[in-house]
């Protein structure tokens, strides 16, 4: 099964970045395939960062009118050692890009070469008001366990309970007491209902689908959302159920960022971006120069598809 980059990505402790063993098998997993990629460009004699060169100049300009962004492609000959300290101000520069698209709506050359300060990629904005949402109370986060966890419930032997309601069950499969308590929880809390025939249902399905999403990466974006599930949202915000803030970067891919690039947040991170930057990264061997390289592209593709992904939705809302 492919794991996707978000796969890789939730919740971490706050002093050292959670290696735990299914983090890691992702991560291996998602390093192979984008390593195998990588691998197949090349031999079709393609560079991987030809790719992300030709979304910022081309295909920002002519999909979305988004002018001024640009990327230069480190040489083809160059060791990775070289390639890893080029693409890091590059990878600095799209994001001051963005931050000058967000702001002016434009990217003036000029002043983007005068600006000296980069902007950190935690405190980048979204075009939209509303971005990402996350839990923001205790009371949601257990009654996401008792529907999404797979240890909660005896009587269901390894699944989750979300996962045999959406199948079809009825309270008489629930035979022991701790289970039928927190049953009435979920019912009391207006989760859950029975039909005449005691088979359980969910009241608002659209809603814990939600849940489950945040449950799974610690966080749900809400950029493409309809107008009726954005009505959802806001109820349970008001509620105090929910929070969201307008940040390019989820918290958990920043956390994610910091933990592949420097050492703000973990005092285990890889800390690859200031190694390279202050020359302590030079004799190693060239093979792991790649290994960095590779993980420099995959942030880099996170970069891509969140700046790619604002100005799609940009041009979507302004053709309404």
């Amino acid at each position: 099964m492919k794991k996707s980059l978000f796969d890789i990505i939730g919740f971490k402790s706050k002093y050292s970045y959670e290696e735990s063993l299914e983090f890691s098998t992702n991560r291996t997993l998602y390093q192979l395939f984008f390593r195998t990629y990588y691998e197949h460009l090349s031999r079709a004699g393609l560079e991987l960062e030809e790719v992300f060169a030709s979304c910022y100049n081309e295909l920002f300009n002519e999909e979305y009118l988004a002018e001024g962004f640009s990327y230069n492609v480190s040489p083809a000959e160059l060791k990775f050692y070289d390639k890893c300290k080029l693409i890091i101000p590059e990878m600095d520069s799209v994001l001051k890009q963005y931050d000058f698209y967000r702001k002016f709506k434009e990217i003036d050359p000029e002043l983007l070469e005068i600006a000296s300060k980069n902007p950190a990629y935690d405190e980048l904005k979204s075009l939209q008001e509303k971005k990402n949402i996350y839990f923001n109370s205790k009371k949601v986060e257990f009654i996401s366990d008792l529907l999404f966890r797979t240890d909660f419930f005896k009587s269901l032997e390894g699944e989750s309970l979300y996962y045999h309601v959406s199948k079809g069950i009825t309270r008489k499969a629930f035979t022991f007491e701790m289970d039928e308590t927190r049953l009435d929880y979920l019912e009391e809390n207006n989760i859950i209902s029975y039909t005449r025939e005691k088979e359980i249902y969910f009241n608002n399905p659209k809603l814990l689908r939600i849940y489950q999403l945040i449950k799974n990466y610690g966080y749900c974006d809400i950029i493409y959302f309809t107008k009726d599930l954005m009505v959802i949202v806001d109820k349970d915000i008001e509620e105090g159920n929910l929070k969201y803030d307008n940040y390019l970067f989820s918290k958990q891919e920043i956390d994610y960022i910091s933990y592949i690039m420097d050492k703000k947040r973990f005092g285990n991170s890889l800390d690859i971006r200031n190694k390279y930057i202050h020359g302590s990264k030079a004799k190693v061997s060239d093979e792991e120069h790649k290994e960095n390289y590779l993980e420099l592209m995959i942030i880099l593709l996170l970069y891509t598809y969140k700046i790619n992904q604002e100005l799609d939705f940009e041009e979507r809302s302004n053709k309404l």
